[in-house]
């Protein structure tokens, strides 16, 4: 959070073309396999989502269902369907230690990565070709099939002496 405003900042990263459209149809899909609705309120968080490339907050959520005039106009709604979707594995919560969740479509098998600046809470997505083939090796290692990867640096700028 930027102690002025109270409001998170963060920077895109380049994202490839269609991929929140790909997202939005996936997602579809994951819910109808899973039995559940796909109106109301959880097809409006998951247009919102679509739309968007890095992390939002719940209410930040409703904020832009709200301004879209969508469905499930209030917090709770928000939430649930932003639970469901965590648990079907469509969205990835961020915790960026101000208390507040933060989150953000995710792709079956992709990765995403961040570090918070603190002190304000700033939040910024990054990508590393070393560190991807330093996970891909360590999953080979391990035996195991990587499905997929969250990582958050928790960082401080360096101080200048």
């Amino acid at each position: 959070m930027t102690p002025a405003s109270g409001v998170h900042a963060h920077h895109h990263h380049a994202e490839t073309p269609g991929a929140g459209r790909r997202w939005k149809r996936h997602a579809q899909q994951t819910v109808r396999d899973a039995g559940l609705r796909a109106g109301g309120g959880r097809a409006a968080v998951i247009e919102v989502l679509s739309g968007e490339e890095c992390v939002l907050t719940a209410q930040e959520v409703l904020d832009r269902v709200t301004r879209k005039g969508g469905p499930g106009g209030n917090l709770a709604t928000v939430y649930r369907a932003l639970d469901t979707l965590h648990a079907l594995r469509l969205v990835t919560r961020l915790d960026a230690g101000d208390g507040t969740a933060r989150y953000e479509r995710a792709m079956p098998g992709g990765e995403h990565h961040h570090h918070v600046l603190f002190p304000g809470g700033e939040i910024r997505p990054f990508h590393d070709d070393d560190l991807e083939a330093a996970i891909h090796a360590l999953a080979e290692r391990l035996g195991v099939e990587l499905t997929g990867h969250d990582i958050v640096l928790h960082a401080a700028r360096p101080t200048t002496d």
